[in-house]
């Protein structure tokens, strides 16, 4: 898992991107292995505790149970928006596209 983050000025809310790649991608990791999920964090500036917030919740539902699995395992975006909609507790992660 990579987690790119930001803090931007101008910005209301969080946005939280997520991509999945089943091959993985060569994300120059310490471990060697590729990255197949990225998640993109980005918070309004000053929001410090926001981000951290954001970033645990992501890491304790990737890190744990079966969900990484189920990413993994998933048909489509829409079935991924909903493994992670659930996981954490959320109404709306994210709008589901496909890739171009």
């Amino acid at each position: 898992m990579a987690v790119p983050d930001a803090r931007l000025a101008g910005l209301g809310a969080p946005i939280v991107a997520f991509g999945r790649s089943r091959l993985g991608i060569d994300w120059d990791c310490c471990d060697g292995r590729p990255v197949h999920f990225v998640f993109l964090i980005l918070t309004p500036e000053g929001k410090t505790d926001m981000q951290v917030q954001i970033l645990s919740s992501v890491a304790r539902v990737i890190m744990t149970g079966d969900i990484p699995n189920r990413i993994r395992a998933a048909e489509d975006a829409n079935e991924v928006l909903e493994l992670l909609n659930s996981a954490l507790g959320l109404q709306h992660f994210a709008r589901a596209a496909q890739p171009a």
